[in-house]
Formats: structure tokens, sequence, C-alpha cells
């Protein structure tokens, strides 16, 4: 194990933590700024139970001033922060390309989380990340291709809400597939949709197998198109010259 693997884990799951009270405070309309409190009963937490992780299974899970509960997403996220971390320590060696991708994943993170927390996305954020896609790009001399991938994310998702007349996803969703498509480019954009509707094809026959999904049920698709844009960024090259040559394209 390399020792800088710990340091990065644990940097990551402070990330996380950082995320979760921007998923809450972004929906609430709170201030970023301030101390963190207790969503129940309002009181500031102590900072010797704001380890990310560790705490929420000292505390049970539960608010130490009032025994509310906790909602799980809480230490999830910052779990999941760390791992995101790691996957971007271990993908790319070199520092610029660690910390854009550590970023870029971090960025996923919060959506999906924002998105499977209250079914919805906040779109200030997702426009200011194709942004910044489209200026790295340009600096790396790869702006036609990140464009392209823009409008393919958002074309492609946007077909779909035009045709459901928003039944299928919402407008959010729209400028997430922007943002990611900015950062991916289009081929990279294609596999990322690939895997997403990959991944979600086999959890939805998972939970209508096991009657789990009710008739109306909103479902959050962030996270969906998360998996397939880190999928995508991990295995984009191998997937799409395989699907390349599948269709005699290559």
């Amino acid at each position: 194990m390399q020792p800088a693997l710990p340091f990065v884990f644990l940097f990551g799951t402070i990330i996380g933590s950082l995320l979760n009270a921007l998923v809450y405070r972004l929906r609430q309309g709170i201030t970023l700024w301030g101390r963190s409190q207790c969503p129940s009963c309002k009181e500031n937490i102590h900072p010797a139970h704001l380890v990310p992780v560790l705490s929420y299974f000292f505390l049970g899970g539960k608010c130490a001033s009032c025994g509310k509960r906790i909602h799980f997403s809480y230490p999830l996220v910052e779990f999941l922060g760390g791992i995101v971390w790691l996957i971007a320590f271990w993908h790319q060696p070199e520092m610029v390309g660690f910390v854009l991708e550590a970023f870029f994943f971090t960025y996923l993170l919060f959506v999906a989380a924002f998105d499977a927390r209250w079914k919805l996305l906040p779109i200030e954020p997702m426009a200011g990340m194709a942004l910044i896609g489209l200026i790295i790009q340009f600096f790396d001399g790869d702006l036609v291709s990140s464009a392209l991938g823009l409008v393919l994310g958002a074309g492609f998702l946007g077909l779909q809400y035009l045709v459901s007349r928003g039944k299928w996803m919402g407008l959010g969703d729209l400028w997430l597939g922007a943002s990611i498509g900015a950062w991916l480019g289009w081929q990279g954009t294609a596999v990322a949709l690939y895997l997403c509707y990959l991944g979600g094809g086999l959890v939805a026959v998972l939970v209508l197998g096991l009657g789990h999904w009710k008739k109306g049920q909103r479902v959050a698709f962030a996270p969906f198109l998360a998996l397939g844009a880190i999928g995508s960024v991990l295995f984009g090259s191998v997937i799409y010259a395989w699907f390349a040559g599948a269709v005699g394209l290559a």
C-alpha cells in the first residue's frame, strides 16, 4: 500500500462531509458559512461529533442533543468521498490530472447525493461545471469534442424530456448531461450514457422484481449518470474501441 493512500482517503471523507453540508444548505437556502447544526433541534454540533464516518456510528446514528435520527446519507457520502478520491489517485499518477479528476468525481458525488436526497438538481453548479469543462478542454486543445459532448449530453436527455413531457426526467438532468458532456467530450459522453442506461436498466429490473417500485414514484437519475461518467473516465477508451469495432467504425 502506498503511504499516501490513507491520507487521500481521509481527505476525501472530509470533502464528503463538506458535500453533505452543501447538499443540505443549498436545498434549505441556508448560508454556506457558519457552524454545522442539527437539522432537527438546530443545536451546534460539537467538533468531536464531526469526524467523517466514525462519528455517525459512535453516536449510534442519532443527534447527541435531541436524539433524532441522523440521515444515513451523511456517513455514506463521506465514505464515498474517500472512495472517489482514492480512485482518482489510482487512475491519475500526474498531480494536475489527479486534482482535476478528483474535482470532477467530487462534483458527480455532489449531484448524485443531492438528487438522491431531494429528487431535484441545482442548476447553477451544473451550469458552472459545464463552463469549466469547456474552458479546460479549450486549453487542452479539445474544445470541439467538448462542445459536441455538451450537445450530445443535453440533447439526448432533452429529447427524452420532450417526448415524455417531463415524466421520465427533469430539466436538471439536461444540465447534468451538458456538464458531463463538456468534461468528457462526445466519445466519453456516449460511453457514459451507455453505462448509465445499462446500470439503470439492471437496477430497474431488480427493483421491479422485488416489488419495491410504486407507480408514479420519482427515481433519482443523477446517481446513474454519475456512475456512468465515472465508468467512462476509467474505462471509456476500451469500451468505445469495442463499440466502434462492433459497428464497423474502427
